[in-house]
């Protein structure tokens, strides 16, 4: 008999065999054969750990022998992956000894004895697994990973725009910046904010810096005064709209920074420039003309006044 012993301690459970004899170790590492009636070769053997040396021949002049040891290492292995997705080129250190995971997330190290520290590594993802492990370990680790970005319309970043993954959710800065953790593959990342559309970025399945692009929606009515005007045409990008009895005009799908100007006769508008989502009025001036007479006869010199404005009649009455 003997004993199976990793870094001094016993190791349970080993299948021990002695030609067709077969036992197993007990909770110290030590186990025991009677009445073997031949010449024969030990051999252990146990799921994830290997043995030094590999046999023994034994003969019966090593009846009653007691000493008749294995030493065993055992192995780290598993795999990496962030949800259903394998994370290839991982880096697995335990001790000095260092391996990365290959294209399905696999790895394995041979040859650990004692108590062990695993470090698991990879630039843009976080990991989740045991530590530190003493004996055989087979892992399934799964790891998160973060992803930044900037939104934009044009050249014109935007600020505010939330973004979310499942329940995890941020908010894009002044500069249309934003970050995010914690994701598993595949993740579906959407963005919100009033007025705006974003575009569709797919299923991401690694860290990455997206750029996001972005249109935007305006509302607007046109007035003098408190009354809306109707039928003014509205010109952007080349195109034309007209507001609605009400004033009212909407233009949708717009790109960066816009000029809009517009026109009705007998009416003055200042052109506007637009870079994000926003309701505005605008307002028109507009100008009357006519002329004054007594009898037949042109009046000159007439002062008229409306609301700040004032004009004198010239010698013809107008």
């Amino acid at each position: 008999g003997g004993y199976v012993v990793c870094n001094g301690v016993g190791v349970q459970d080993v299948l021990v065999t002695a030609g067709n004899a077969k036992t197993y170790t007990d909770e110290t590492g030590r186990y025991y054969f009677s009445l073997l009636t031949t010449d024969c070769t030990i051999m252990a053997s146990k799921e994830g750990y290997d043995f030094s040396p590999n046999s023994i021949d034994v003969t019966s002049d090593d009846n009653e022998k007691t000493n008749i040891n294995f030493i065993a290492t055992y192995k780290l292995q598993g795999y990496v992956k962030s949800g259903e997705t394998p994370v290839s080129e991982v880096k697995v250190q335990v001790g000095n000894n260092i391996t990365y995971t290959d294209i399905n997330g696999f790895f394995s190290i041979l040859g650990l004895s004692g108590e062990c520290e695993v470090v698991i590594e990879k630039q843009g993802y976080s990991f989740i697994y045991d530590k530190t492990i003493s004996e055989y370990t087979s892992l399934q680790i799964q790891a998160t990973f973060g992803i930044t970005g900037i939104v934009k319309t044009g050249n014109i970043f935007i600020s505010g725009v939330v973004v979310k993954y499942n329940n995890i959710q941020t908010t894009t800065n002044a500069n249309g910046e934003f970050s995010l953790s914690g994701l598993t593959s595949p993740a579906v990342i959407t963005f919100e904010k009033q007025g705006y559309e974003f575009e569709d970025c797919g299923e991401i399945s690694a860290p990455a810096n997206i750029n996001v692009s972005a249109t935007y929606s305006l509302s607007g009515i046109v007035k003098s005064g408190i009354t809306p005007i109707s039928a003014v045409s509205v010109t952007y990008n080349g195109k034309t709209i007209l507001t609605n009895s009400n004033g009212e005009f909407n233009i949708s799908g717009i790109i960066g920074e816009i000029t809009i100007s517009f026109e009705k006769i007998g009416y003055t508008f200042e052109t506007v420039t637009i870079f994000e989502s926003k309701s505005i009025i605008v307002y028109a001036t507009f100008s009357v003309s006519g002329k004054i007479t007594l009898g037949d006869n042109p009046l000159s010199g007439v002062l008229i006044s409306c609301q700040n404005k004032t004009a004198l009649t010239d010698e013809n009455g107008n």
